[in-house]
């Protein structure tokens, strides 16, 4: 599983370098541009999710119909594009649009959507700790390199090694990312969106989503400039803060990972997060202490570290298989939505007699997912039989779908089996099998 994945997870890493390498620095040195605001430089983080959020759905549909491959690397085009007009920016108003342009590039989904094609469902969740794992090793590293580089050229810098990186992920998506297999898949028609969104366990993670995406935007408004206006941190210093956080958040990252995918605790894993988004503002929102806000910070990214590599798993497995890229996309593109909003109250936060305001509605909104979370039903009880095409016929298999014994079921061309999938508390294997064989 992890040669197949490590492809992967390298396109990953290298994405989120580039992209994380900017977000330590982007407010604090944006600020020093023409025209440069606190609402501004909200944007230019709202302007790249809100970009995402828009095509996001769009680009899940397309790679369902041309192949995920094509669509990342349409994707990773236009991301490449929009990095160069960033590195060349002179005004705030050029850096926001550079920023939308690389929003455009909408392929996280279709690139989890890729996972799951690639990896049995029993073993995604490993499968995307590992993605998660990569990711946060390319925030560790980029949180030292950003900061380093940033002080040593200037902004621009960190856009043209962004460019760089995407060169790379191209050479890797089509020299060493697997094909998926051939799949026929079952069905009478397409899910819409409505139908969807009326799914209560894919709205419920998707509204989880647009918090979590928008917490993390907003904190990257918020805290480069909290140390540096409040604390008189200087921005080469901003390096002391990220590198322990990440460091923390990446061996907590395993452990929620332990939980999730081998104990099934899905849902406590997600309220311990909620519950540490919760107290993070509260400590380094309102506390006056360098101290307090500092382990406020740490908490806020062990709580998103635990909480985003089981999200994209944890989806995929409420999804049916012909669903995955437009689930992922509705996902995502709530998670863009909080990025969005997130980039803007973090503007909004900065202004004074503000913050207090923005801790109390992250309060609310923990509890309130909390409560939502906590109604979810577990897809632990979710498995996945397989079993060779030759040994049964689709015709058993439609008739146990009709009868409700079976969640779905679908044809793996390339590897001759069939992929039923199964509720383990309407039916057990063995009474599966004898019907099916």
């Amino acid at each position: 599983m992890f040669k197949t994945v490590f492809p992967l997870v390298s396109i990953m890493f290298v994405r989120f370098f580039g992209l994380f390498i900017v977000m330590p620095v982007l407010s604090v040195y944006a600020m020093t541009m023409q025209g440069a605001n606190e609402l501004l430089i909200g944007l230019t983080f709202a302007g790249y999710s809100l970009a995402q959020m828009l095509l996001v759905m769009p680009f899940g549909r397309l790679s369902d119909a041309i192949g995920r491959k094509t669509t990342i690397a349409i994707g990773l085009a236009i991301f490449a594009a929009g990095s160069l007009v960033c590195a060349y920016s002179t005004t705030i108003e050029m850096l926001l649009f550079g920023r939308i342009l690389q929003g455009a590039g909408a392929i996280s989904a279709v690139t989890s959507a890729l996972v799951g094609d690639i990896v049995k469902e029993e073993q995604r969740t490993k499968a995307m700790a590992f993605v998660g794992m990569g990711i946060g090793m390319s925030t560790v590293v980029s949180m030292i390199v950003g900061p380093v580089l940033a002080s040593m050229y200037d902004l621009s810098m960190l856009f043209v090694v962004t460019f760089v990186l995407v060169v790379v992920e191209m050479v890797i998506l089509f020299v060493f990312v697997p094909s998926p297999a051939k799949v026929h898949y079952t069905f009478a028609r397409k899910t819409t969106t409505r139908e969807l969104l009326t799914h209560r366990p894919i709205l419920t993670m998707s509204l989880i989503n647009l918090f979590q995406k928008g917490l993390i935007t907003m904190t990257f408004v918020i805290v480069p400039l909290l140390f540096v206006r409040t604390f008189g941190w200087e921005k080469g210093d901003l390096i002391t803060l990220y590198v322990p956080a990440f460091i923390v958040a990446f061996f907590a990252m395993g452990i929620s990972s332990m939980l999730a995918d081998a104990k099934g605790k899905y849902k406590l894993v997600m309220a311990i997060s909620l519950s540490l988004f919760a107290l993070s503002y509260a400590l380094f929102g309102l506390s006056a202490s360098q101290t307090v806000a500092f382990i406020g910070v740490v908490l806020f990214f062990v709580g998103f570290n635990m909480l985003e590599p089981m999200m994209q798993s944890l989806i995929t497995k409420y999804a049916k298989a012909h669903e995955r890229g437009n689930v992922l996309g509705l996902f995502n593109g709530f998670g863009f939505l909080g990025g969005a909003l997130g980039g803007v109250l973090g503007g909004v936060a900065l202004i004074e007699g503000q913050m207090v305001w923005v801790v109390a509605g992250v309060i609310v909104a923990s509890v309130a997912l909390l409560y939502l979370g906590a109604s979810m039903h577990n897809p632990a009880r979710l498995k996945n039989l397989y079993i060779e095409a030759m040994s049964t016929d689709s015709g058993k298999l439609s008739a146990l779908e009709a009868q409700g014994k079976i969640v779905e079921w679908y044809r793996n061309d390339t590897e001759g089996l069939y992929i039923i999938k199964y509720d383990t508390g309407h039916i057990d294997e063995e009474r599966l099998r004898a019907a099916i064989l």
